[in-house]
């Protein structure tokens, strides 16, 4: 955030919408949106439609790639 805040520069008052995340509940979180004079925004708990573009992204990524596509593992290969 403070990379994006510092490259960006967003202007005063900039609305920033989350979800209920502990990492965005946070009061160092919460400071850090202040300082730089940006307003928190939270959706409802459980509420996926506060931001359904991001979550279609989302279930669209995982349909189509995560599932159909053999992904790597860290267990250690089994030798014959």
């Amino acid at each position: 955030m403070i990379m994006a805040c510092n490259l960006r520069q967003p202007p005063f008052g900039l609305v920033f919408h989350t979800d209920r995340g502990s990492q965005y509940t946070s009061k160092r979180y919460r400071k850090l949106l202040s300082d730089y004079g940006i307003r928190a925004s939270m959706g409802d708990v459980g509420a996926c439609w506060d931001n359904g573009v991001v979550e279609r992204f989302y279930g669209s990524l995982k349909h189509d790639w995560i599932f159909k596509i053999a992904q790597p593992s860290r267990e250690p290969k089994k030798i014959s």
